[in-house]
């Protein structure tokens, strides 16, 4: 018998600092996974998780209080 790990779409993220859009995946692992992962836009945490649900972002907009791009 094998396991089935699933990855699942998950609600939008948006980044409290810079207001950029993050679209969100779930994946469903056999392990706690204790980490966190920053906006890629303006470098604040946008999420932290200890727990068997490992979510991945997505960058879907630069928000309104994105720096701007060199």
């Amino acid at each position: 018998m094998s396991n089935t790990f699933k990855t699942v779409a998950g609600d939008d993220k948006t980044c409290a600092h810079c207001g950029s859009i993050y679209s969100t995946k779930i994946f469903n692992a056999p392990f706690k996974d204790n980490d966190a992962c920053n906006c890629v836009v303006c470098g604040e945490v946008l999420d932290k998780w200890r727990s068997t649900s490992i979510p991945t972002y997505t960058l879907k907009e630069r928000g309104p209080g994105a720096p701007s791009e060199a």
